[in-house]
């Protein structure tokens, strides 16, 4: 396993001027003239500062020991740049792609606190704590990074974002736990954007929580949504939860950040705050990047996957629908 002896921060005050450059070069566009705009922003990657894209490089094949990677003070001078900045990284990174059932689809969203959802286990909300989880752990096709973009910071410095890496909370783990978190015993629930409106746990899909190389897995959970099918796989998740607080590790964000997060690798969540709604709150740009675009479920020429999903709340199964 890697090490997890320095923080994986990357300054990038001193990249400003080139960065400001490559920003103003490119014009965020919507509907069908943003797949221009990411070609542009892909081909222009390659100018990024070349320590900026060695750190994207390592990050995208290797990951590290804390499962993510802080791009601190971005040039983020207005929401444009802030949009040319995550389509410049993410271009390093992966494909973009878009979620029918997310906002439409749309491949950038703004996360701001909605006082309709301030209690819900949501991206918009704020008065309770977000459970560690997985992006689109429901998902056949979860997300392999997700970026974070902070335009406005949380004034009293409270929505702080966990992050915590399946590398350091394997070494937490009873040796015992280990086989039942590679079974197929968990249940995972499908979000609240999706449909669930009630936050009803176990409603999806049936899947383990450890996957692929035993000795360097990948991670999937919900720590709120997900339930065990027999007595070892609640005693495992329950050590899971236990063993994700003693190494959540708390990433505060300021305006100018830009936070990736390995989805195959790492849970987050974040801290409880208190939102004023009064237009100067928490605001990000969040967007989801694949490896490869699901063209199984995504419409020629598209980025948005259309998977639906089932109502039977007991089945919670997935199924293709191309409309």
């Amino acid at each position: 396993m890697l090490s997890t002896a320095a923080k994986p921060v990357v300054e990038c005050a001193k990249f400003h001027r080139n960065l400001r450059d490559l920003c103003a070069s490119l014009k965020p566009r919507s509907g069908r003239q943003c797949e221009l705009f990411l070609r542009q922003a892909a081909l222009a990657s390659d100018s990024l500062p070349r320590a900026l894209r060695a750190a994207l490089r390592d990050f995208r094949l290797r990951g590290n020991g804390y499962g993510y990677l802080l791009l601190r003070n971005m040039p983020f001078a207005s929401e444009r740049d802030s949009l040319a900045s995550l389509a410049l990284v993410g271009g390093r990174l992966g494909e973009f792609v878009g979620y029918a059932q997310e906002k439409n689809g749309a491949l950038f969203h703004d996360v701001v606190p909605d006082k309709a959802q301030e209690r819900e286990q949501s991206a918009s909300g704020s008065r309770v704590r977000l459970e560690l989880h997985t992006e689109r752990c429901f998902h056949p096709y979860l997300p392999s990074h997700v970026l974070l973009a902070c335009l406005r910071a949380d004034r009293d410095r409270e929505a702080f974002t966990e992050v915590v890496s399946v590398r350091r909370l394997l070494p937490l783990l009873a040796a015992r736990h280990l086989p039942v978190l590679f079974r197929p015993v968990f249940r995972t629930g499908i979000d609240y954007s999706f449909g669930n409106v009630r936050t009803q746990k176990g409603n999806g899909p049936v899947m383990s929580v450890l996957y692929g190389n035993p000795n360097d897995p990948f991670l999937r959970c919900d720590l709120d949504l997900m339930i065990g099918l027999n007595e070892r796989a609640r005693t495992a998740i329950a050590a899971v939860k236990r063993a994700a607080s003693r190494v959540s590790d708390a990433v505060g964000l300021e305006a100018g950040d830009l936070l990736v997060i390995d989805n195959e690798r790492a849970a987050h969540g974040r801290a409880a705050f208190t939102p004023s709604y009064d237009g100067r709150d928490r605001w990000l740009k969040r967007a989801y990047l694949v490896r490869t675009l699901p063209v199984a479920d995504c419409l020629p020429g598209e980025r948005v996957v259309r998977t639906s999903f089932t109502r039977d709340a007991g089945a919670g199964a997935s199924r293709r629908a191309l409309k």
